[in-house]
């Protein structure tokens, strides 16, 4: 009898050791999994505020090469009448 309960008293121990460094290692394990998140989210925004930098300044070339098609037409509708 003694000895089932120096054995369950044993186990107990070893089991609250064993639990420190699995806490520990959670913790750990969270922190860098936070830390990835975050990363990530951040080089999200940073896909998303390029994505709309492109847009714009497609918006602006469109823009412009429908300006200088216009000047075009207008010079060779000049030429036309000379």
């Amino acid at each position: 009898m003694v000895q089932q309960a120096l054995s369950a008293e044993t186990l107990d121990l070893v089991l609250r050791v064993l639990l420190i460094p699995v806490v520990i290692l959670t913790g750990i394990l969270l922190y860098r999994l936070n830390r990835i998140i975050t990363h990530g989210e951040h080089s999200l925004q940073a896909v998303e505020d390029t994505a709309e930098n492109v847009e714009e300044s497609t918006r602006s070339l469109s823009d412009l090469v429908h300006a200088v098609g216009d000047i075009s037409n207008v010079y060779r509708g000049e030429e036309d009448d000379k």
